[in-house]
Formats: C-alpha cells, structure tokens, sequence
C-alpha cells in the first residue's frame, strides 16, 4: 500500500475507472501496487488492474493522476522515481514531468484525486508517502 504522510490516506483505484485518488485505508486490492525497477525507469503497478500509474501530457502545472496499460506509448509518463524525502517516507516523482504525486489541494477527503505538481519538499507536505507492508 502506498500512504501519504499528511493525510493518512491509501494511493486508491477509483471503482470502474483509470483515476487515483486518496482513500481511508481498507488493505482491499485497489489500494495494493507494487514496484517495478526496470533499466529505463521504475512503474508503480496496480494489483487490481494490472495498469501502471501514469500522469497525462503535461498542458498545464497540475494533472490528476491516471493508470494504462504498462508500455504504451509514450512510455516515459509511467516512470517514477523515489527520491527520499527530509522527514522521512519518499516522494513519487515523474520523470515525464518531474513532478511529484500529492494530493489535489491537498483535501483530506476521500475520492480526492492524486495530482502531480511541482516538487515543494516541505516537511508536512502531501507529496510525502510511504510504502506499508500488507501481511498476507
């Protein structure tokens, strides 16, 4: 599970649809993922989908999040990198964009999408997460 520090809130697959958003924590499968290191950039992959985590051709500074297929085209907008953050967890960074994932206003509602936006670093940001284990 993928969960934002200043939230609380799991990285959430949104019920028949490609749009991530930011849920109470329930361990259900759409809000598992796992981490794909490949050599030209690392995916975040959806267990219930199968679908990479990707942002939208960048048209303007903030995009809401999206899944596709892994390996479309361009292939760049599903790759992430993590670089750690100064309190602690990581942030999820698009090395489309270089943008980093947070949450859209950052609103601590349910069903609020997932944005990416300029990487701010602040040490109560959004844009922190962390990866939790979920015992099998």
């Amino acid at each position: 599970m993928v969960k934002n520090q200043v939230t609380g809130k799991a990285l959430h697959v949104l019920q028949d649809s490609n749009t991530v958003a930011q849920q109470s924590v329930t361990g259900e499968l759409r809000q598992q993922w796992k981490l794909h290191a490949g050599t030209e950039g690392s995916q975040i992959i959806s267990i219930a989908t199968g679908q990479c985590l990707s942002v939208p051709p960048r048209e303007n500074d903030t995009h809401v999040l999206q899944l596709r297929r892994c390996g479309g085209t361009p292939v760049e907008y599903e790759h992430w990198r993590f670089p750690g953050a100064p309190t602690g967890g990581i942030a999820m960074q698009s090395e489309a964009s270089e943008y980093c994932a947070g949450v859209q206003n950052r609103s601590t509602e349910d069903g609020i999408g997932i944005v990416h936006s300029p990487c701010t670093w602040e040490p109560t940001d959004d844009q922190v997460w962390f990866l939790v284990n979920i015992a099998s």
